[in-house]
């Protein structure tokens, strides 16, 4: 295996082809803030002129010695450029700013051509090709406290998002609870759309995000390089709002930080029912908590152990995954002379609908034709252990385990074992971690 992997370091080269555009991303931009660390000086002075910039290229590389339809292995390599534009320094538009950025992706899945499972066992793996991210204007009035975007959007980067979550390699955890991609026209990094976002705080310890996003499936098609900018709707559009508790997040704060977030969502479109029939609308809610449990040193700092948990919930007879969670340990600097490494674990689930299972069976007894198949869907669950090492400022590798429980949920899939590989660097900037 290990024979198979290394020279997979050096053979990532791009695949064109059209892939299920379901979730995948490299890493949450949410709150995106640059540090200055490569050589020289130029970056810092384009920082002080107004323009931040980030450059990062990652590499999976993933294997499955036991379990699945076959073992073998696979790569998923992402290579990013964003680039953030004060107007208020540059030309003197109070508040305003202008953000983009632009990714290249290549690889295979392990997950669809070897293991078979639902939650893509590499995060990176989704829209193969180059293609234009994000593209708008943002606002911030009253210090900071209130934020206006609107332009091309990735609702993954400001929703159902966590910190915590790029601590992990499997897409089930990374970027956001992955439930959400194959319930609704949700998008996350590298994919975005029309729409338009606004948040602000009216109380110290509470942050209201409120968004409506376009939905048109030809933004994830390959062919169009994230250039699809039509505003025709071909499913209606999305409502989201989430609302989320800063516990201790104050300046003056000493107890542990948390984030307890609630949010709801609605799609306007019609969606099929999986028993016959439709449905004018679709919705669902979630719950996301993050909470540091134990501290390491003085007021301020994250080293220690934190814990987080999702919960997402839908209707069951037009959603595949009426419920998902995941929840997991993370402890920052664990070893003391490591204070900016993670060690990781957590757990992914996903219960497949009921009224999907019956349509499913009744195919299966009956020897009719069903577009959901024949073979009846239970459950699917992922474990997953890694330590994201930190090895210089440009470097880290994340040496990384996961265990595929009932992949597809059709119970006559061996359950699998991964062990995968992360290499990240930043070429330019760094996006500021937890």
């Amino acid at each position: 295996m290990l024979s198979q992997l290394i020279p997979l370091v050096c053979a990532t080269a791009p695949l064109f082809n059209e892939t299920p555009q379901i979730a995948s991303c490299c890493s949450t931009l949410e709150g995106l803030n640059f540090e200055n660390i490569p050589s020289g000086d130029w970056l810092e002075r384009a920082n002080k002129k107004g323009v931040d910039v980030y450059s990062y290229y990652y590499l999976e590389l993933a294997g499955n010695p036991i379990g699945g339809k076959s073992q073998g292995v696979g790569n998923a390599g992402s290579l990013g450029f964003a680039m953030r534009l004060d107007l208020d320094k540059l030309a003197a538009i109070n508040g305003l700013s202008f953000f983009t950025s632009v990714i290249f992706r290549s690889g295979e899945s392990l997950s669809a051509k070897h293991i078979d499972n639902q939650f893509s066992v590499t995060q990176l793996y989704g829209g193969e090709t180059i293609r234009l991210n994000e593209l708008y204007l943002e606002e911030t009035l009253l210090d900071g406290d209130c934020n206006i975007k609107a332009g091309r959007l990735t609702g993954g980067n400001d929703f159902l998002a966590s910190p915590f979550y790029c601590e992990f390699v499997n897409n089930a955890f990374c970027g956001n609870p992955i439930s959400i991609f194959f319930n609704t026209p949700f998008l996350a990094y590298p994919f975005s759309t029309w729409g338009a976002y606004l948040d602000f705080k009216p109380h110290p310890d509470l942050l209201l995000k409120f968004a409506v996003y376009n939905d048109n499936v030809n933004v994830v098609r390959n062919k169009y390089h994230g250039v699809y900018f039509p505003f025709k709707s071909t499913k209606g559009v999305m409502w989201i709002s989430e609302w989320a508790y800063l516990l201790n997040q104050r300046k003056e704060s000493r107890g542990y930080p948390g984030n307890y977030k609630v949010g709801a969502y609605y799609i306007t479109g019609t969606v099929p029912k999986f028993e016959g029939g439709s449905h004018k609308g679709n919705d669902g809610f979630y719950l996301l908590f993050d909470q540091l449990l134990y501290r390491e040193g003085e007021v301020g700092t994250t080293q220690g152990l934190s814990a987080f948990s999702a919960f997402l919930f839908a209707p069951k007879n037009r959603n595949e995954f009426p419920f998902f969670l995941t929840s997991g340990l993370i402890y920052k600097g664990i070893v003391p002379s490591r204070k900016d490494d993670y060690l990781s674990f957590g757990v992914g689930y996903g219960a497949y609908s009921e009224d999907l299972r019956r349509v499913q069976r009744r195919a299966q007894e009956t020897g009719m034709t069903s577009i959901f198949g024949d073979r009846p869907q239970n459950f699917e669950t992922v474990l997953e252990l890694n330590y994201w090492y930190r090895f210089n400022k440009y470097l880290a590798l994340t040496p990384d385990v996961q265990y595929i429980i009932n992949p597809k949920g059709f119970g006559t899939i061996q359950n699998a074992l991964v062990v995968a590989l992360q290499i990240s660097i930043d070429l330019i900037g760094s996006p500021k971690r937890q």
